[in-house]
C-alpha cells in the first residue's frame, strides 16, 4: 500500500513536467521569429560600426529602444511560463515530499510498537531519504532554471555600458558645408599599408563630384573620413574651417548618405523613409513625390497597406522587398533628410536595372538639387551630369577635373572611360 501512495505522488510532477515542456515548445516555436528579431536588433545596436547609417543618422538610441521594447515583451512571455510551472513544480514537490514524511512517521511508529521489524523499517527509512534528497535536488534545479534568463538580462547592461560615439541630439545643422583635406593620411589597423596617402583636396558647397578609381584605391575610405568614421593619422580635416572631429555631430546632420550596405529595417515603408530625419512630419504627399524621384513610388503603391505596409524578412506577411527596390528605398531615405548640406551615393546604382540606372542620370540634378553631391560609382555614365571627377589611385587623387577635361588629358581616367564607352553610347 505504501509503494502505492509513494508512486501516486509522483504522477503530478510527471504530468506538469510534460504539459511544460509542450508549452515551452509552443512558446518557443510561436515566438521565434522575435526572439530572431531581437538578436537581429542587438546585433545591430552592438555593432554599429557595420551599419554606417546608424553612425550616421545618429539611430543607436532610436533603435536601441525598439530592441528593448521587444527583448522585454519576449523575455516576459518566457517569464510568465516558467514562473507559473516553478509554482505547479514545487506544489507537487511538496506533495511528494509530504508522502515521504508521513511514510518516515509510519515507520517510526512500526518501530515503536514492535522493534523486531527495526532492519525492515530501518531499510525502508533508508530508501525514503535517498527519494527525499531526489525530490530536493529536483527542487533546487528547477528553481535555477528559472533564474536562467538572468544571463539575457545581463544585455541590457552590455549594451547600455558599450562604448559609443556622442551623438548631440540639439546639435545644429550647418548653414553651408566646405570641407577641405590638407595633407591626409590613414592606414587601417593591422595593415602595412596606407589607405589614404598624403590626399589634399578641397570640396566647396554645391559642387557635384564624382570619385572613381580602382577597387582599393582609397574612394570609400575617402568617404569614410568626411563623415568622421576614420580619423586622419596625419594631416587634418576640417569642416567650414574647423576641425571636422570638433563639429562631428553637426557634420553628420548636414550630411545624407546611401552606402553600399544601407539598411533593410523590417518595418514599414514609411518608417524605413523618415527614419533618416524623426524630426520631420512629412505627409503622404511628401512622401510620394520624394519616391517618385528615385522611382519607389512603383512599388510603393502596388503595396496593400501602401507607406504603412510592413516589409522585411520579419514582417508578417514574408514581404520583403527586391535588392533594386532596397535601394531605390535607400535613395528615397537620403533624399528625406531635407536639411542637408551635402548628398554621399557609393555606388547607388549597384543594385538598378538598367532602365532605373538611366532615369537616375537623366533626372540627377533634380534629385540632388543644390546640395554638394559626392558619387562614387565603378560605372562612369554619370561622370558625364557632375562639375568634377576624382580619380583616386593607391590613396591619392591622381587627376581632377571635368569629364571634357580628363578625356583631354587621355590619362587613366580617358581610359577607363574608354574602356566603358560602349555601355553608354
Amino acid at each position: 500500500m505504501l509503494l502505492v501512495i509513494l508512486a501516486i505522488s509522483c504522477i503530478p510532477s510527471v504530468i506538469i513536467s510534460n504539459r511544460y515542456q509542450d508549452a515551452e515548445y509552443r512558446q518557443k516555436t510561436q515566438w521565434m521569429t522575435e526572439g530572431v528579431m531581437v538578436m537581429h536588433l542587438f546585433s545591430i545596436c552592438f555593432r554599429p560600426w557595420r551599419m554606417k547609417e546608424v553612425r550616421c543618422f545618429g539611430l543607436y538610441d532610436y533603435l536601441k529602444d525598439i530592441w528593448r521594447n521587444k527583448s522585454l515583451i519576449y523575455q516576459k512571455t518566457r517569464q510568465e511560463l516558467r514562473g507559473k510551472y516553478l509554482g505547479f513544480n514545487i506544489f507537487a514537490d511538496i506533495l511528494r515530499i509530504g508522502v515521504f514524511i508521513g511514510a518516515l512517521l509510519i515507520a517510526c511508529h512500526e518501530i515503536y510498537k514492535d522493534p523486531s521489524v527495526g532492519l525492515g523499517v530501518f531499510m525502508l527509512v533508508f530508501s525514503l531519504s535517498g527519494q527525499f534528497q531526489d525530490v530536493v535536488t529536483n527542487i533546487s534545479v528547477k528553481t535555477m532554471r528559472f533564474f536562467e534568463d538572468i544571463t539575457y538580462m545581463r544585455d541590457f547592461f552590455k549594451l547600455d555600458d558599450l562604448e559609443r560615439e556622442p551623438f548631440e541630439a540639439n546639435a545644429p545643422v550647418l548653414d553651408k558645408l566646405n570641407i577641405t583635406c590638407e595633407n591626409v593620411t590613414f592606414a587601417y589597423p593591422g595593415s602595412n599599408r596606407n589607405a589614404i596617402n598624403g590626399l589634399s583636396v578641397d570640396i566647396k558647397q554645391g559642387e557635384k563630384i564624382a570619385i572613381v578609381g580602382e577597387n582599393g584605391s582609397g574612394k570609400s575610405t575617402f568617404v569614410n573620413m568626411l563623415l568622421g568614421f576614420c580619423e586622419p593619422q596625419k594631416g587634418i580635416i576640417t569642416a567650414n574651417s574647423d576641425d571636422l572631429q570638433s563639429r562631428l555631430t553637426s557634420v553628420r546632420r548636414s550630411i545624407s548618405a546611401v552606402f553600399q550596405e544601407f539598411g533593410h529595417y523590417d518595418n514599414t515603408i514609411r518608417e524605413n523613409i523618415c527614419i533618416s530625419n524623426k524630426e520631420r512630419k512629412a505627409s503622404d504627399t511628401v512622401l510620394a513625390s520624394l519616391a517618385r524621384k528615385t522611382g519607389a513610388y512603383e512599388f510603393i503603391e502596388t503595396q496593400p497597406c501602401g507607406f504603412d505596409e510592413m516589409i522585411g524578412t520579419f514582417s508578417a506577411a514574408g514581404n520583403n522587398l527586391s535588392g533594386g527596390q532596397w535601394q531605390k528605398l535607400a535613395l528615397t531615405r537620403a533624399l528625406y533628410r531635407d536639411k542637408a548640406k551635402m548628398i554621399i551615393l557609393d555606388e547607388p546604382t549597384a543594385a538598378l536595372d538598367p532602365i532605373a540606372e538611366a532615369s537616375l542620370y537623366r533626372d540627377f540634378a533634380a534629385l540632388t538639387g543644390d546640395k554638394t553631391t559626392i558619387l562614387i560609382s565603378h560605372r562612369l555614365g554619370i561622370t558625364s551630369v557632375v562639375d568634377r571627377i576624382l580619380v583616386f589611385s593607391e590613396g591619392r587623387i591622381v587627376e581632377d577635373g571635368s569629364h571634357a577635361e580628363l578625356m583631354d588629358k587621355k590619362g587613366i581616367y580617358a581610359a577607363m572611360y574608354q574602356a566603358q564607352a560602349q555601355w553608354y553610347q
